[in-house]
């Protein structure tokens, strides 16, 4: 059986493709007598030539376009199967998938060596362990070093004295070092990099409630720290969607004021799913009362979820139901999110801040990108993942892996963000100088964008 990865974009929409667990075996058309007719797999085929009909096969099976932008996908195959036919390794077939991916022109077909797949899987054991337990920080790959990001008032990691800005060396069993080398080696110049950094650091800091994890580090000033820290349950709502893990959502908010005294609304929340948009209403309607000054969405981190809560979100900003955030084209059908206007009592028409990094996807980009590409908000922080889209990773025979999207997402001015992301309006470069001064570079962007507004 070989597994598939659904990664960071956890956008549910009925758009996945048929699995095949096996390669078809028949008996080969001539390729000098008819180019142009469908390929088959011989029963004789060797394991890269398996692999490279395996790719050509899935994408020509789930690309959102059927007639693949009017690349002839067939005589493609032709023209490489012979170099296929040749390759003896993964390593000499790589570059040869790689060339029938770059007849698609698209960022987000990629190939991890088989070693790359298993940095960003997470093995069994890893799965099966009680993870329940966190620490309560969040953090990012900034030039080559992991640096703490986010800390929980309260949580394990701010009563250990972990700040903003400081540099993880290593959690428990893992090496920051080593894992970066390993990465580099095996995943060198892959934009999932990041992803994996990120995920592998706070997987290692996860386990069971009331427990605690070495964790050592080095403050701005160079100083080494090496302490135990407690793991407890981080407070938000457990939400089972199909056959993915239990997940937690976490939703908070609160007023904030800029220097010259306006009210902000601030609404962090970390996936898509379960209440958040009946408690995103709620927010909103505290906010109107209060008549704040301007509203904060922050998005970072959030890797999607059910892409039709942006649309109810999208209608506190936008009050015609004709508007739309985008379109979502599958091979299947197109998909539009329209806005859904809110009552009055919930509708805010002053200045719209939304915070995103590189790892806000799918999701979040749809409501970032849609309220940016209408003219409604203005994005504060860095470009986004641009996986707007169900980015699957599955095995192939020889052990590498395939990553595609099977859709393409466009705003409605015909804006891409699959493999571009939405860009920042204004940027927001993370230091451990500017991290260290215990204020959110991010937040602070934003609230300094809102002051400035009449």
């Amino acid at each position: 059986m070989k597994k598939r990865n659904v990664l960071l974009t956890l956008i549910f929409v009925s758009c996945a493709p048929k699995n095949s667990d096996s390669i078809e075996s028949e008996n080969p058309v001539a390729q000098d007598t008819n180019p142009v007719l469908e390929p088959v797999l011989s029963a004789e085929a060797g394991l890269q030539e398996q692999s490279f009909f395996y790719v050509w096969q899935r994408i020509g099976m789930s690309y959102p376009y059927s007639d693949m932008k009017g690349i002839d996908w067939n005589q493609a195959y032709w023209d490489l199967v012979p170099d296929a036919q040749q390759a003896q390794t993964a390593d000499e077939l790589r570059p040869i998938v790689g060339s029938l991916l770059s007849r698609l022109g698209e960022s987000h077909f990629l190939v991890h060596p088989g070693a790359s797949y298993e940095a960003i899987s997470e093995d069994e054991g890893a799965k099966s362990r009680d993870k329940s337990g966190e620490i309560g920080m969040d953090v990012r790959l900034i030039e080559d070093e992991v640096l703490v990001v986010r800390i929980d008032s309260d949580s394990g990691a701010a009563k250990a004295g972990l700040e903003l800005g400081d540099r993880i060396v290593g959690v428990g069993e893992l090496e920051v070092a080593s894992m970066m080398a390993e990465l580099d080696q095996s995943m060198k110049n892959n934009p999932m990099i990041p992803h994996a950094v990120r995920g592998k650091v706070l997987n290692a800091t996860k386990g069971t409630p009331a427990t605690s994890v070495e964790v050592r580090w080095k403050d701005p000033d160079g100083e080494e720290h090496v302490v135990g820290v407690q793991r407890h349950i981080i407070q938000g709502k457990r939400v089972q969607v199909g056959n993915l893990p239990n997940l937690l959502v976490r939703y908070d908010e609160r007023v904030l004021h800029t220097e010259s005294g306006k009210k902000v609304g601030y609404v962090y929340f970390n996936i898509f799913l379960g209440d958040v948009v009946m408690r995103f209403g709620e927010s909103m309607q505290r906010f109107v009362a209060e008549n704040v000054d301007g509203v904060i969405i922050d998005l970072r981190g959030n890797p999607g979820g059910l892409g039709a809560m942006s649309r109810g979100i999208a209608g506190h900003f936008l009050f015609d139901a004709s508007q739309s955030l985008g379109t979502m084209k599958t091979r299947d059908s197109a998909l539009q999110f329209f806005v859904v206007p809110k009552a009055p009592s919930q509708r805010f028409e002053g200045p719209l801040v939304v915070l995103q990094d590189d790892q806000s996807a799918s999701t979040s980009e749809i409501l970032a990108g849609g309220l940016q590409d209408l003219g409604r908000a203005t994005i504060v922080g860095n470009t986004s993942a641009g996986m707007a889209l169900p980015s699957v990773i599955e095995r192939m025979p020889n052990g590498d892996a395939i990553q595609f999207a099977m859709g393409d997402l466009v705003t409605a001015s015909g804006y891409r963000i699959e493999g571009q992301g939405v860009k920042a309006d204004v940027e927001v470069k993370l230091t451990p100088t500017n991290l260290s001064t215990g204020q959110d570079p991010y937040l602070r962007a934003g609230l300094n964008w809102i002051e400035e507004q009449p």
